[in-house]
């Protein structure tokens, strides 16, 4: 399932009442809809999970792929038509490797049975256990790195999270007019709205605090 960004874009505006997107600059949607995406896939990142197959990088065991924002699961070595050949992938540790073949980064197999992910480090990148010595790829569910030049561009990523996304977008609308009105609690509903689609409730709380300012609200 995707869809074009002007998707989120066009139903804000509508919301808006600003279909020509006069007050609300298309530029300016399109931003907050790039800014909504990130957010989304930030803490729902399965909102954007694809099925890639990867192709390793031969002779080693450490491999980088700056396209991919964070992988959720290795499952099984292909070919390269990703039609499944050799074992599947089972996810481990570094420490576990470590006490138990303390050389494994140096091992070279013809295909890999582990992985290793420690993306509080670097989400692009992951190890395999053997490293492969001949061309190998691996099936791989993965978010990708979304690059929002237009509202043209279509995201990989369910229409359900079409009202999530209008959320958040609606949020930096009506916090552009936060000085007029009750639109600064409005943005703040439009927000609290978005965190509660997402399971972000621990969130919610800090920004129903009246002591917390809309500049440090929008900063969130």
């Amino acid at each position: 399932m995707a869809f074009p960004v002007s998707k989120i874009a066009d139903r804000a505006s509508s919301i808006l009442n600003d279909l020509e997107q006069v007050r609300w600059t298309a530029s300016e949607l399109l931003l907050w809809c790039e800014e909504a995406i990130d957010q989304l896939l930030r803490f729902v990142p399965k909102a954007g999970a694809e099925t890639k197959v990867l192709k390793l990088t031969t002779g080693k065991s450490r491999q980088e792929f700056p396209d991919v924002r964070e992988i959720l699961e290795i499952t099984v070595n292909t070919d390269g038509a990703g039609i499944p050949v050799g074992p599947s992938i089972t996810l481990t540790t570094r420490h576990s490797l470590d006490a138990c073949a303390s050389e494994w980064r140096n091992e070279e197999g013809e295909f890999v049975r582990q992985w290793v992910y420690e993306p509080e480090h670097n989400a692009s990148t992951f190890w395999v256990y053997p490293y492969p010595g001949d061309e190998l790829w691996v099936e791989a569910t993965v978010v990708m790195q979304q690059d929002i030049t237009s509202l043209s561009v279509v995201v990989p990523i369910g229409k359900q999270y079409i009202s999530t996304l209008v959320n958040y977008v609606m949020f930096r609308a009506m916090s552009k007019n936060a000085d007029f009105g009750g639109n600064a609690q409005t943005a703040i509903a439009y927000l609290n709205a978005f965190y509660t689609d997402t399971g972000q409730y621990e969130l919610i709380q800090t920004r129903t605090d009246p002591n917390v300012t809309m500049e440090e609200r929008n900063r969130g």
